[in-house]
């Protein structure tokens, strides 16, 4: 038989739901922790009921606290530990509904919580007259009011068809751009192999030429080097050859300068005596310049007479 949920403003496409049937908690305290955590956030009520097991903050009651400990700063509180537990595997199974239809748990709210009595069977054993505690917990959950639109899940069947042949075009269309590139990529490097290939050949055939030339200009050099070596020693043989003088030799030399020397030390008075009588040669011819001339009469008379005889 279904469950005949209490909450009627249900909206399948924006909401989840479910609930928790006939769990051994008292209804009393599942009262208290649904008035606690209606509106809350999601993530904001599992934090408030993980405290309250962990013994940090306790659950405020204001209905059922006939007899209830205050606790600081609170009042009448109690931990129910075991009804915050019953309480988060619930919130857990109904946030993987909201998952399953497609909603974002992080903007999910308790939009409607609600704790009922269920069966009540008498307890088994000695605990006799005595009555269990079973509880129905109904969960409701919904997305935030953000502005967006709500897309509907036949909505969503029709965008995914078309993402889908869309992402099939585009997978197509890369799957040829990437051929295209990769025969490029290819025809490029073909190229550039066969341009490396000329360049190789082109730089060995200048490098075959060059050692060529630097063979031809050896050949050439070597043989300008024996012409020249030849000239030379042909001329070597042409010019005597000066040898070096000994010493001895130069023992003489010195000797025969010093032999001339001294005949030259003999010779300059003799110069000396030559230039005197050329000096006074020269007085002479001038006294004689300085007498007066005689007339020719006199000249003729003081001429002896030549005697001719004719035979």
């Amino acid at each position: 038989m279904a469950y005949k949920y209490a909450f009627k403003d249900y909206n399948a496409e924006t909401m989840a739901r479910c609930v928790v049937l006939a769990a051994s908690v008292s209804t009393k305290h599942c009262i208290e922790i649904c008035n606690h955590i209606k509106g809350r956030d999601l993530t904001r009520a599992k934090e408030i009921l993980n405290d309250a097991i962990e013994l940090k903050t306790a659950i405020p009651f204001k209905r059922f606290n006939h007899g209830i400990g205050h606790k600081k700063g609170i009042g009448p509180a109690r931990f129910a530990v075991k009804a915050c537990t019953e309480m988060i595997n619930g919130l857990k199974s109904c946030e993987a509904n909201a998952s399953n239809k497609g909603l974002n748990t992080s903007e999910l709210i308790i939009n409607h919580i609600n704790a009922q009595m269920a069966a009540r069977p008498w307890h088994y054993g000695r605990a006799r007259r005595r009555k269990t505690k079973r509880t129905h917990i109904e969960i409701v959950l919904a997305e935030k009011d953000t502005g967006k639109k709500r897309i509907k899940p036949s909505e969503e069947k029709t965008i995914k068809k078309t993402t889908e042949k869309t992402t099939e075009k585009d997978t197509k269309e890369k799957a040829i751009k990437t051929e295209v590139k990769t025969t490029k990529k290819t025809d490029e490097k073909l190229v550039k192999t066969e341009a490396l290939k000329d360049k190789k050949q082109t730089v060995v055939a200048k490098k075959d030429d060059v050692t060529k030339n630097e063979k031809t200009e050896e050949t050439v050099t070597k043989k300008d080097i024996q012409k020249d070596l030849k000239k030379d020693t042909q001329k070597e043989q042409k010019q005597p050859k000066i040898e070096q003088p000994t010493k001895k030799q130069e023992e003489i030399k010195k000797q025969d300068k010093q032999k001339t020397e001294n005949k030259e030390e003999q010779q300059e008075p003799d110069k000396k005596s030559t230039e005197n009588s050329s000096f006074k040669d020269l007085k002479k011819n001038e006294n004689i310049k300085d007498k007066p001339i005689k007339n020719n009469e006199e000249v003729k008379q003081d001429e002896p007479k030549n005697t001719v005889t004719k035979d």
